[in-house]
C-alpha cells in the first residue's frame, strides 16, 4: 500500500513539475517575488520564461513591462505593455500605461485608441482624459483635446497636472497668456510636485524669459528636484524625442535621477508652439536649442499624466 501511495505521489510531483500550466505560475509567482525585492533583472527572466510557455499569459506580460520600465528599457516596455492591453482589454491601468508610452514615442493614434478603450470601460477615469485630451493635441484636434481635459479637471479640480496638460494645449493653439495662467494653476495646486514646475520652467525657457525660468529652478529645486534649472537644453535621443534642461554657469544639470521616472516626450506641436514668437536679443545656437525644448519632456508611465 505504501508503494502505491509512494507511486501515486511520485506522478502528482512529476506532473506538478511538467504541467505547463503549473509550471508558468510557477514563473510568475517567483517573478513576483523578486519584483518586490526591486530585483527587476531577475525578475524579467522568471516573467519571460511564463510568456514563454503562454504567450497569452496577460498578467506577466503586464508584469514583465512594469520591470522593463524600472530597468529603463522603455522601448521593450512598450512591447509588452502593448501585448498585455490587447490581452486584458478591461484592464484600464493596463490601457492607459500602453498609451501613456504611445503617446510618448509620437503615435497619438494608438495612444488615442488605448484611452479610448480605458473610458469604455471606466468613462470617469480622470488619466484615461488626460491621455485621451493629450493624444488628440498631438492629431492637432485641439477643440476635442480642450474639452476632453476640461472634463477630467470638473472630475478632480484639485488635481495639478491636469491644468499643466491644459496649458500645453492652449500653448499650441497659440494663447500663450491663458497657458501661463493654467501652468501656474498648476505650481498653486501641486505646489511639491517636480513635474508642473519643470512644466512652467520649460514654458518660461522657451519663451525667452531666461530670468523666470532660472527662479523657476531654484522653487524645483526647493520641491525636490535638487538641481538648478540653467539656460542650456541638451536634446536626447533620436530626432530630438526628449530633452533635459541643464545648468548654464552654475553648472548644476537636470537629468533622468532629478526628474523622477517620466522621460518622454511632448507633442511636436505643443514643442513648435511652445518656442514661437522668440523675443529680440534671443538668436543663433541658443534659438536653436530653445526651439528643441518640449514644455513637459519626461512622460513614461499613467503616473506623468
Amino acid at each position: 500500500m505504501r508503494r502505491v501511495i509512494g507511486a501515486l505521489a511520485s506522478a502528482v510531483l512529476l506532473t506538478a513539475c511538467t504541467d505547463p500550466q503549473v509550471k508558468k505560475q510557477q514563473y510568475f509567482e517567483n517573478g513576483n517575488s523578486y519584483f518586490e525585492k526591486k530585483m527587476y533583472g531577475e525578475a524579467i527572466v522568471e516573467y519571460r520564461n511564463a510568456v514563454a510557455l503562454d504567450a497569452t499569459f496577460g498578467e506577466a506580460r503586464k508584469k514583465l513591462a512594469e520591470a522593463l520600465t524600472h530597468t529603463g528599457d522603455a522601448a521593450a516596455a512598450l512591447g509588452e505593455y502593448v501585448r498585455a492591453a490587447d490581452l486584458l482589454p478591461n484592464d484600464v491601468e493596463t490601457q492607459i500605461d500602453a498609451g501613456t508610452l504611445l503617446l510618448g514615442t509620437r503615435k497619438p493614434q494608438e495612444a488615442l485608441q488605448r484611452a479610448e478603450a480605458a473610458l469604455k470601460v471606466e468613462p470617469g477615469n480622470v488619466q484615461a482624459l488626460i491621455l485621451r485630451g493629450s493624444a488628440l493635441s498631438g492629431l492637432t484636434s485641439y477643440d476635442e483635446a480642450l474639452k476632453s481635459i476640461e472634463g477630467a479637471i470638473q472630475l478632480d479640480p484639485q488635481r495639478g497636472r491636469s491644468y499643466s496638460s491644459l496649458a500645453l494645449i492652449q500653448l499650441a493653439q497659440g494663447d500663450r497668456e491663458k497657458a501661463e495662467t493654467a501652468f501656474r494653476k498648476a505650481v498653486e495646486l501641486s505646489p511639491k510636485d517636480v513635474q508642473v514646475h519643470m512644466a512652467l520652467g520649460n514654458f518660461y525657457w522657451a519663451a525667452g524669459r531666461v530670468q523666470d525660468a532660472e527662479h523657476r529652478g531654484l522653487v524645483w529645486a526647493g520641491a525636490g528636484a535638487g538641481p538648478v534649472v540653467g539656460p542650456a537644453v541638451e536634446t536626447l535621443g533620436q530626432g530630438g524625442t526628449g530633452a533635459r534642461l541643464r545648468g548654464g554657469g552654475t553648472g548644476a544639470e537636470m537629468g533622468r535621477a532629478g526628474a523622477g521616472k517620466g522621460r518622454g516626450p511632448a507633442s511636436r506641436q505643443v514643442q513648435e508652439a511652445a518656442s514661437a514668437g522668440q523675443p529680440d536679443g534671443v538668436g543663433g545656437e541658443e534659438s536653436a536649442q530653445q526651439q528643441t525644448t518640449p514644455v513637459r519632456p519626461w512622460i513614461y508611465s499613467r503616473d506623468d499624466l
